[in-house]
């Protein structure tokens, strides 16, 4: 089974609340309801292998040249034109992306993103 990663952990930061954290006050919410999806899309569908498929960029420049308005709606503000655009993201889901890159290592998930894709 393919895993759209990004998407998963993403939308999880907002399903669990913020304040479920590690031991030492670190955020842990989207690790959290990434593991809470996994768990589900194993039990329901019970798949041989599963493959997190991971955005290494996330909104390449490729993709805006073909199609403008791809994920624009996640742009953070208009930029002038050379500038890196930034995504909205919330202050706890960077820190927690290591966390997750290590999760999905120690459960032997494979892993698998090709820049700039």
């Amino acid at each position: 089974m393919l895993l759209d990663t990004a998407s998963l952990y993403f939308r999880a930061s907002f399903g669990v609340p913020d304040s479920v954290r590690a031991p030492d006050g670190t955020p842990v919410n989207a690790a959290r309801g990434l593991l809470d999806f996994l768990a589900r899309l194993v039990q329901d569908h019970r798949p041989d292998d599963l493959v997190a498929c991971w955005d290494n960029d996330w909104r390449p420049q490729w993709r805006v040249d073909l199609i403008p308005t791809y994920k624009a709606h996640r742009v953070a503000e208009e930029t002038p034109a050379g500038q890196t655009d930034e995504e909205e993201i919330p202050d706890t889901l960077s820190p927690q992306v290591p966390i997750i890159e290590d999760v999905l290592a120690a459960l032997g998930i494979a892993r698998i993103g090709v820049t700039p894709y």
